[in-house]
């Protein structure tokens, strides 16, 4: 995932496996802040700790590593 033109809204994901690469989502896909409104929904219906937020932890790192920040 990169952000596009140092956009914090405006990103480009893509999965490589190899030499090859696949488009998941482009700049011009109507996302409009849809995963906000999903955590909202889910929010509502059950406010209880959800432990599958732990992944984001490793999501962080990797980024972090991608970027070159140590912590």
């Amino acid at each position: 995932m990169e952000n596009v033109d140092g956009s914090f809204y405006t990103l480009k994901a893509q999965r490589f496996q190899g030499t090859a690469r696949d488009c998941l989502a482009e700049p011009q896909d109507n996302w409009g802040g849809l995963a906000a409104a999903a955590w909202v929904r889910q929010l509502a219906q059950d406010p209880s700790y959800d432990p599958d937020c732990e992944h984001f932890i490793s999501s962080a790192k990797v980024l972090d590593r991608i970027y070159g920040r140590t912590n």
